[in-house]
């Protein structure tokens, strides 16, 4: 009995959407003059229905506040008794009007699924073109001393992590979307291919690989600075500047966003641990730039993969600090007296020991 209910609402419902022209086009016409600023300017330019989807596509022309006549495409939804009007604002028609005239009884959630796809579709263009800009610029024959910016591939490796998840996620959402969703979508290359980049202090490189790689690179967040990491002479013992080797006042400069500073760096140990004051200042002939000072605890780093011994300077307490100014940390060799190195992903630093 309730199938039988059913059927005869089913009916009732189909026939008063079909009205006296195609399934639901007089409710739809209704509808959006309703809608319309000058609705006795309407004029219908086509229609057409969806009957397993309940939907209808309504082009037409009308007028706007300026009383300029425009052509517009509505898609609605006639399923309910309150028609609704289907969001496509943000995709192209001539797509959109693909999916509807496959006359699908899921049209309306093959179009939800389109939209995610289609977002994920706009980015994988910048991330092939990333990839094909970051290897060209690390090629060897362009390059031949590029390994030595570390700082440089640092970020290249993170800029590839992105991409790749990128051209990862849209390969997987392609290969099982529905099939129709598929002709209308930027088709993944036949090779899947990736990009790695390691960044070391020793060998710099990238790569194709044919698989979404983890990037070795150095991380200079990673570093423990801190009391415990602060006690050189207690780090296997191969630091080769230990206490007053290391210790003293070292002057120079610092250069970040083309702006070049002054800094004193005092290196000192606090009962068997090693910190600095550094001081930043403007030098003359330079960009105008604030005074201001902080305290840091100074860490030694060694690695058997790959990478070189590193000092690494961080700050932890502000002494003056200047309106916008945030502490940097440097990352460096000291050879002879010379302390050098760089301010990760942002500049680079030279200082001079002048005393102990």
């Amino acid at each position: 009995m309730k199938k039988i209910i059913l059927l005869i609402l089913t009916i009732l419902m189909s026939l008063l959407l079909v009205g006296c022209g195609n399934f639901g086009e007089d409710k739809s016409i209704s509808f959006v003059k309703e809608h319309l600023y000058m609705p006795d300017s309407f004029e219908k330019v086509s229609y057409d229905a969806n009957e397993n989807s309940y939907v209808g596509r309504l082009e037409f022309k009308a007028k706007t506040v300026g009383g300029l006549k425009i052509q517009q495409v509505f898609y609605l939804n006639l399923k309910n008794n309150n028609i609704e009007v289907i969001d496509t604002k943000k995709l192209p028609d001539d797509k959109v009007k693909f999916l509807f005239e496959r006359k699908t009884d899921n049209f309306i959630n093959m179009l939800e699924e389109y939209k995610k796809a289609s977002d994920l579709e706009k980015n994988v263009k910048y991330a092939e073109n990333t990839i094909t800009n970051i290897y060209e610029e690390t090629h060897p024959d362009n390059h031949k001393n590029e390994s030595s910016n570390n700082s440089r591939y640092n970020k290249y490796a993170q800029q590839a992590k992105k991409c790749n998840k990128i051209l990862k996620d849209y390969r997987d959402m392609y290969s099982a979307i529905d099939e129709n969703i598929k002709q209308i979508l930027l088709k993944p290359s036949d090779e899947e291919k990736y990009l790695k980049v390691t960044s070391n202090f020793k060998n710099s490189k990238t790569e194709y690989t044919k698989k979404v790689e983890d990037q070795v690179y150095y991380n200079f967040n990673d570093f423990r600075v801190d009391e415990n990491f602060s006690r050189i002479d207690g780090v296997d013992g191969k630091a080769p500047y230990q206490g007053k080797e290391l210790e003293g006042k070292y002057i120079g400069s610092y250069v970040i966003d083309g702006i070049k500073r002054g800094l004193k760096l005092s290196i000192f140990q606090d009962d068997g641990i090693y910190k600095a004051i550094f001081e930043f200042y403007q030098l003359d002939g330079e960009e105008k730039s604030e005074e201001g000072s902080y305290k840091c605890y100074v860490a030694y780093y060694f690695y058997n993969y790959d990478l070189a011994e590193q000092y690494v300077v961080r700050g932890y307490e502000w002494i003056a600090q200047p309106k916008n100014y945030k502490m940097v940390q440097l990352v460096g060799r000291i050879n002879d007296g010379v302390f050098k190195g760089i301010i990760p992903c942002m500049g680079t630093f030279e200082l001079r020991k002048v005393s102990n």
